[in-house]
Order: structure tokens, then C-alpha cells, then sequence
């Protein structure tokens, strides 16, 4: 499944200590060794930090390099215009992390060799791009005979940057020199330039007074060089917001005095060279910054009032950055009703602007309109988004719920059989007067059930004053009895004595899990001496917190350890919360060097907890094939892929080739046409090759894309295939609730085309599912409710009729689309009451898939009993196992 654009949130209206239970995407992740990267599920795209053993071992880079922003990649020779195109100084991936003490850069080149070289940074302090005075220069200098490179033994330097200007003292530039990949005579070489001026020694002000030290790659291979220096040494705070511009050269000068760049000298082809650029030879472009940009919203509140009045919800905004940000905010009403934002004291905002780790508070008022239907729930989300980056944002809910009395919010969570769960709900008094409120509980599988106060305390009543609230607990036994999958949804009713319209209620559905479980399996493709990753989610349906202890077996005997979901923490076990609380956890599997191609392998994965005395465990397999040439979805080669949209770059490595050999690479479209023939390419120390290609507008989606490696004497190697699609998404997808038998369920979908091309006779098919086994994911044994409204028990085999297909769809490029109308299925024949899933999946008239997406809603009946009970006799049970009908779509899921 793709994701489009900006990570995104997703929220329920739940209690704030209970009931909730996480929405997490299972990705399938691959990284390589050393050379390649990984991408790692960390929500809001914040910029990775820790800390680095500079000892030769690049192992505690991978999860650093898996964050984009982190990491900068380069143009390989022979296409790399930097002069004079040496591989053992042709520089090509960077990166760059830190912790509260150092600041560490690595880089790796194309070649390895035995002279001296000298690896650099450029600091540009102000962050602008610009290099002026005050700017600083840190070098290290290394060899394969010598790898190790520190202050001590003259092998690192902190130098001072210094402005280029000509014989008169006059600065060349004076705003500073930039660090663009346009040269300053206007002519766009693709590539970074060595910035005018040079760098060198203040006497008595370049000592680092801790340890400055870098070192190469062991083995011999000499391409990969990690390195540190001192936040106190280079005169900053950490975390400092400055611009990095990479570089590596062969000698100690860096920059020549008096030499601007308008003394470059074609060498053909639209290429450049510099002269006279002292000894530094290649560098690295995009300008990098070490820039952190983060906004935490919080929290979710829920509540209520009568028709006509306004609920105020107070918020944090908190900058998570290192860089002052102003972020917008706004607020949206799922019901249409009136929103205002204010500040503390009352005035209206629409954004706020705060220096890096401060907060804020902000108010919702919500305005419940005068003629709104007791019971009606309205959901508003603030979100507030970055003005410099528009993919940093974070959202909150308010659950308003209207009437005299209101029970709130809505909660949801998983719990194993013989367990019991506990739902937290605030009761409010919105009538005005004192009154005493009598509490009822239903539950629509006769689960047993108590209540209790905040403390608590049984109760069956609450007294409240006007405009006051009290807690309600509510405490649901799952009985031993509960198969995985069973859903009950037990109901908390408060009934003002004396005036029985001045009634409310809200829902704590419980799905039966096992007491612990590890998801998904997964599966995936590696090349020999690399690394692949997989993710896991652990749920614990428990009530209690517990420690998860992780092991695994490998039938290939590789060696594997587990990390944090940030990707750099190393763990062996994880603490998990309650009530189906989820943690991710990382696997990393290293695949020996020399492992033939389509070796499989299938790692166990073991999660392990002990309470009570009892002793409860699940596994999961992560099944690896080894292959020789797999495609990525980053500059990094990080992110192992097969699916890419239209106008976007694809690269390709392959791996366990003859080191020092020659290759090349071949991309053909789904009709087979050769799009790009790369240059030769020399492969490297570690037998790797790596090349890319943009697709172009215009060009046709298919699934029969590839990319084949070549030796240099045109013997094919491998070919890979992968999808190209359009770079399109479904912006929103909505289903209404049904709460009573006979409801009409309406839902709609939008959706926006990025490419430039249009979309023409497209479709969007629709499915309405439960979860009959609570994994979250639809398979064989789940119900679908097919286009008659009656639900098929799909046996993972029989092709699938959609709830409903909307054919014909066409999107201008850059345009939008809405359904006509909200599509409408009667709950009559649902089989059960509960949560159910609607997906809808928008493909080309030719099946490519665009993108999908999927969202909840409740078919719950009034008088709290399941459907099957109420709607399913005579001819209507022939409905049951409808399985096709005209149109049925047969690739659906």
C-alpha cells in the first residue's frame, strides 16, 4: 500500500489513559549495508539524532541514514562534473547526526584507494546558504594504510572560512559565497561547486579541547569515512540549525585566496570543471541542513451543551524544532458548525509563532446550533502546520456531543478472553439546574459489566450541580467463553431523575484479542552483505502494563537485533501499555556477504511476557529472498520499493558484484521501450552498482516497468520489475454511522491528481468489511457486505464483488474529483453490530492501483441486539452467499 504526501495522524475521540488502541502502518522496510539506507516509521519526519562510536563500524548508521533528512546523496561519476573526477574522491552519499555532546558526519565514495584523503564540512552558522566570514571549515584526513584520523596526530582540523576577494581586498561577494548547484556564470552543471574562498588556521582559537576523530571503513575497501567534533568546540549549542556542505579532496588546502568562480573551464557537454580550487575535488549537493522541525498538538478532548450554546476546548501547541516556526492553525466541524480559534485571553488567531521548544495555549469554541438533535455528535480537529514546511503538522480532536445531559467520548479498545476492561467516561450536567443523574449500562453480547466513581467507588447515581461533570468507570469482562473477534459494545446511559428527556449516552467497544500479539508477517528482498528491516507492532490486550521480552531464530542462521521505533535505539524488550495499547519495534537482519542469490530465509520473531506466573508468547515470520538488483524509493538507497508515481525518481542497486568490474543499466517502460541506458558504471569495493531514473509526464502507468544490470560486454545479470503509477491520492473518504436496524449508511470519497497528465476512465470500488478475527487487516475469514447489501464470509479465494464501483472517473491534470452523490447501503443485512471498515481502492481502466484508503464507521442497533437476530430468515438468508453478480470487479484487495 502507498502512502501519499504527509505522514498523517489518526485520532478517536478516547479516553486519555484508557481504551486506547493505536493506528499503526506496517511497512515492509529495506536497508543495505553500509552503502544503502533505511526509512523508518517515525511520525512527524523529525530529524534523526544519536550517538555515533566512531570506531570503523558503520553498522549504527543505519538507522540514521533511513531519515531523509538526514541524508544527502550526490552525482556518480563519470556524470559527476566536479574536477578532476577522481573515484576515490568522487563523494556520493553524506549524512549527518548528533547528541547533546558531538556532532557526527560520515561519507562514502565511489572507489576506495591508499592516498590520503581529506574529508570536509562546510558549517554555514546562519543557515542561509551562504558562507561568510565566521563560518567554520572541519576536516579530517585519512588513508587505508592509516584509518584513523585525529586532532592529536594531525590528522583534524577545525579551520576558519574565510570570503574570496581580489588583490585589492574587495569581496568578490560580500553577501557571502552560496552554496547552490548553479555555477555563478549561469550555467547549471547538476552538482555543487567548491565555494570561492578558502579555509585555514586563527592562530590559538583551533585547538578542540575534546576528542576530534574520524576513521575509514575497515577491510581495506577504504570508501566509507564517519567522523565527530565537539558542539563546545565549534562554538554552538546543540542541535544548531546550520547548512552543511560536504566535500573531500586530497592535500591540506581548502580554497584558494583571491580565486572566484567565473574561472571555470568547459570541458563539453554543458559540463564544467574549476580550476585552480586547491586541492578540494568533489562536493556535495543539496545544501543539508541540521534542521529539526516538529509540532506536537494536544490533547484530544471530548464534551457537550444544548442546542445553541458554545464548548470551549483548551490546547498546547508545542514547537518540537530547534528553529523559531510560526504555524498555522485551523479548525474544522465535521458537522459544519461554527469554530472560532483564540488565544488564552480571548482573541481570535489564526496562527502562532514560537521559538524552538516552547508552548502555547489555544481555544476551540465550538458553537452547538440552535436547532441540533440531542445525541448529535460533532468531531472538530484543530491542526496546526508549519509555514516553512507544510508536511510538519499535527492535529487534535474535540467530541462535542448536544444535549441536557451528555456522556462522553466514544472509546474503543481489544482485550483478551477472561480479562477485564476498563472505559473511562465524563458525564455532564448541561441543564442549567442541580440535578441527579440514574446510570444504566447495556452491553450487546451480555457481557457482565460494573461501574464505579473516579475513586472507584460502586455507583449507580451521580449528583451534579449545573454545568458540572463527574467521571464514570465503567469496568467490561470479556468472558472465557469469547472467541478472537468477537466485538461487544457496551453502552453507559445517564438519565436526569425527574426528567427523562435529559438523557445520554456513549459506547466502549471491546474486540476479544489474544493477550498479546506481534503483526504482521512480512516479507521482502535483500541483496548478499546487506541489511533488511522489518517493522512489528505489539499489541498487549491486557489489563496491565507489561514488559515484552523479543527473540528470534533465523532458519539461515543471520544474525538480527531489534530497535525502537526511531530506528537507533536498540532494545531487547519493550513496555507496552494496557487495554490494547501497541508499540512498534524494529528487526534488522544482516544478510552475509556471498549469500547466493534466491537463498530464502524465515526469521521468527518472538514476543514474549510473563504475568501472573504464566508465561504468554507470539510470533510472527519476516521471510527473506536474496536477490541481486531490487529498486529504492530514495536518493540513499534506502528504501526498498516497487511501486513509484508518475514524474518520480526510481533507483536501482545491485549487489554481489565483482568489485572493480564494469556495468551498466537498462529502464524500459510497460510497453517495453528502453527509457535510459546509463553510463558505465565501476562497481565498488562492496560489490555494489547503483544507478536512477525519472519518469516523465506523460509517460503511461504499468505494472511491467523494469530495470536491468548489464556487464560492460552486454551479458544481462538481472532484471526487476515495478510499478509506475499516477501521482494521485484520495483525499477523503467518509461513512456515515447507523445506529438502527434499516439505516442507510452514505459514503463519499474525493479525490486530487498531482501529475500533470489526466486520469481518464478511472474507478473507485468500494468495500464495506468487519473484522471477524481482529487483525485489522482484511483476509480469509472476514465478512464483506457485497452489492446487494448482503454479507459473503470470504474464503481468500473466490474473487470479490465490491459493495459498490464508481466507473468513468476522470481527473484533469492537477484537478479534483467528488462523487456525484453519497453512495447508500441499508445496514438491514449487516451481520453484526459494531465497528465496521470501508475501503476504497481507486485504480486505472487498466487496474493499475492509484491509491486506497479506508475508515470506520458503527452499525449499531437501538435497542442494542445484534442484527443477525433481527433481520436474518426465509428468503433473505439466501443473501448470505451471494458471490458475483454483473460487473464484479475480480482483482479487488
Amino acid at each position: 500500500m502507498r502512502q501519499h504526501g504527509t505522514r498523517r495522524h489518526v485520532r478517536r475521540a478516547v479516553s486519555a489513559d484508557h481504551g486506547r488502541r493505536g493506528v499503526v502502518a506496517r511497512t515492509l522496510m529495506v536497508v543495505t549495508l553500509l552503502a544503502n539506507l533505511l526509512v523508518l516509521p517515525s511520525p512527524g519526519a523529525a530529524f534523526t539524532t544519536t550517538t555515533i562510536a566512531i570506531d570503523g563500524d558503520f553498522s549504527d548508521w543505519i538507522g540514521v541514514r533511513a531519515d531523509p533528512d538526514n541524508v544527502v546523496a550526490d552525482t556518480q561519476l563519470p556524470d559527476d562534473p566536479d574536477w578532476p573526477g577522481q573515484p576515490d574522491r568522487d563523494v556520493y552519499l553524506v549524512g549527518t547526526t548528533y547528541d547533546e555532546e558531538y556532532l557526527y558526519f560520515s561519507w562514502r565514495r565511489t572507489a576506495g584507494g591508499t592516498k590520503a584523503i581529506t574529508f570536509g564540512a562546510y558549517l554555514d552558522y546562519e543557515g542561509d546558504g551562504l558562507l561568510q566570514d565566521g563560518d567554520k571549515v572541519v576536516v579530517w584526513t585519512v588513508s587505508t594504510g592509516g584509518p584513523y584520523a585525529s586532532y592529536a596526530n594531525g590528522g583534524a582540523e577545525i579551520l576558519h572560512y574565510h570570503q574570496a576577494h581580489n588583490n585589492q581586498g574587495v569581496l568578490y561577494h560580500p553577501e557571502g559565497d552560496p552554496m547552490r548547484d548553479t555555477h555563478r556564470i549561469g550555467v547549471p552543471t547538476g552538482d555543487g561547486e567548491t565555494p570561492d574562498g578558502y579555509a585555514g588556521k586563527v592562530h590559538g582559537y583551533d585547538v578542540p579541547l575534546k576528542t576530534m576523530d574520524g576513521y575509514l571503513s575497515p577491510n581495506g575497501d577504504g570508501i566509507e569515512c564517519e567522523a565527530r567534533v565537539a558542539w563546545s568546540d565549534l562554538g554552538v549549542e546543540p542541535g544548531h540549525p546550520f547548512a552543511v556542505h560536504f566535500a573531500a579532496g586530497n592535500g591540506s588546502s581548502w580554497g584558494v585566496r583571491n580565486k572566484p568562480s567565473v574561472t571555470y573551464k568547459s570541458i563539453g557537454g554543458g559540463r564544467y570543471l574549476e580550476e585552480d580550487r586547491g586541492q578540494v575535488e568533489d562536493n556535495v549537493e543539496p545544501i543539508m541542513y541540521i534542521l529539526n522541525r516538529g509540532v506536537t498538538v494536544s490533547p484530544d478532548n471530548s464534551g457537550g451543551g444544548t442546542a445553541g450554546s458554545t464548548v470551549t476546548y483548551t490546547h498546547t501547541i508545542t514547537n518540537n524544532g530547534n528553529v523559531t516556526e510560526t504555524f498555522d492553525l485551523a479548525a474544522l466541524s465535521s458537522l459544519g458548525w461554527s469554530v472560532t480559534i483564540t488565544d488564552a485571553g480571548g482573541t481570535p488567531v489564526s496562527s502562532v509563532t514560537l521559538a524552538r521548544d516552547a508552548s502555547t495555549t489555544v481555544l476551540v469554541n465550538v458553537t452547538i446550533p440552535g436547532g441540533a438533535i440531542n445525541g448529535t455528535q460533532d468531531v472538530t480537529t484543530l491542526s496546526a502546520t508549519a509555514q516553512s514546511d507544510p508536511g510538519v503538522s499535527d492535529s487534535a480532536t474535540d467530541a462535542t456531543r448536544v444535549g441536557l445531559v451528555t456522556v462522553s467520548p466514544d472509546q474503543v479498545g481489544t482485550m483478551a478472553p477472561g480479562q477485564t476492561i476498563e472505559y473511562t467516561f465524563t458525564v455532564q450536567n448541561n441543564t442549567g439546574v442541580y440535578g441527579v443523574f440514574d446510570l444504566s449500562r447495556t452491553s450487546t453480547l451480555g457481557w457482565p459489566s460494573t461501574m464505579t466513581d473516579a475513586l472507584g467507588n460502586p455507583i449507580s447515581t451521580v449528583a451534579l450541580n449545573a454545568g458540572e461533570s463527574a467521571i464514570v468507570k465503567v469496568q467490561v469482562t470479556v468472558p472465557l467463553s469469547a472467541s478472537t473477534g468477537d466485538q461487544d459494545i457496551t453502552r453507559l446511559r445517564a438519565t436526569m431523575q425527574g426528567n427523562p428527556a435529559a438523557t445520554s449516552s456513549a459506547t466502549g467497544t471491546t474486540t476479544v484479542a489474544d493477550g498479546l500479539s506481534i503483526t504482521p508477517e512480512n516479507s521482502g528482498f535483500a541483496g548478499a552483505n546487506t541489511f533488511v528491516q522489518y517493522t512489528h507492532t505489539i499489541t498487549n490486550s491486557w489489563p496491565i502494563e507489561r514488559d515484552v521480552t523479543l527473540s528470534y531464530v533465523s532458519s539461515q542462521g543471520w544474525p538480527a537485533s531489534f530497535f525502537a521505533a526511531d530506528g537507533v535505539t536498540p532494545i531487547t524488550q519493550v513496555t507496552v501499555g494496557p487495554y490494547g495499547d501497541t508499540e512498534d519495534i524494529i528487526v534488522r537482519l544482516q544478510v552475509p556477504a556471498g549469500t547466493p542469490i534466491n537463498t530464502v530465509d524465515d526469521t521468527i520473531v518472538t514476543a514474549t511476557t510473563t504475568t501472573g506466573g504464566t508465561t504468554y508468547t507470539d510470533s510472527a515470520t519476516d521471510r527473506t529472498t536474496v536477490r541481486g538488483l531490487s529498486t529504492f524509493a530514495d536518493g540513499g538507497f534506502v528504501n526498498q520499493e516497487d511501486t513509484f508515481v508518475l514524474g518520480g525518481t526510481i533507483y536501482a542497486k545491485a549487489t554481489g558484484l565483482d568489485p572493480g568490474s564494469n556495468v551498466y543499466f537498462e529502464w524500459r517502460d510497460g510497453a517495453g521501450n528502453l527509457v535510459r541506458t546509463s553510463s558505465t558504471r565501476k562497481v565498488d569495493t562492496q560489490g555494489a552498482a547503483f544507478d536512477e531514473y525519472t519518469s516523465l509526464e506523460g509517460q503511461l502507468p504499468d505494472d511491467d516497468w523494469s530495470v536491468a544490470v548489464y556487464t560492460s560486454g552486454g551479458t544481462l545479470l538481472e532484471t526487476v520489475y515495478f510499478t509506475v503509477t499516477f501521482d494521485a491520492e484520495i483525499t477523503a473518504l467518509s461513512a456515515t454511522d447507523a445506529p438502527s436496524v434499516g439505516d442507510e449508511v452514505e459514503i463519499t470519497s474525493s479525490a486530487v491528481n498531482h501529475n500533470t497528465s489526466a486520469i481518464t476512465d478511472s474507478l473507485m470500488t468500494y468495500l464495506i468489511w468487519w473484522d471477524s478475527n481482529g487483525n485489522g487487516a482484511f483476509g480469509a475469514g472476514d465478512v464483506y457486505i457485497g452489492p446487494s447489501g448482503g454479507p459473503v464470509t470470504w474464503d481468500g479465494l473466490d474473487p470479490i464483488d465490491p459493495t459498490h464501483t464508481t466507473y468513468d472517473i476522470d481527473v484533469a491534470g492537477g484537478g479534483t474529483w467528488t462523487e456525484a452523490a453519497p453512495w447508500t447501503v441499508s445496514n438491514s443485512l449487516f451481520p453484526n453490530q459494531g465497528t465496521y471498515r470501508v475501503t476504497a481502492v481507486w485504480r486505472t481502466q487498466d487496474g493499475i492501483e492509484i491509491d486506497r484508503k479506508t475508515t470506520e464507521f458503527y452499525s449499531i442497533p437501538t435497542l442494542g441486539w445484534p442484527l443477525f437476530g433481527l433481520t436474518i430468515g426465509g428468503a433473505a438468508w439466501a443473501l448470505w452467499r451471494r458471490r458475483r453478480g454483473e460487473g464484479g470487479e475480480q482483482q479487488w484487495m
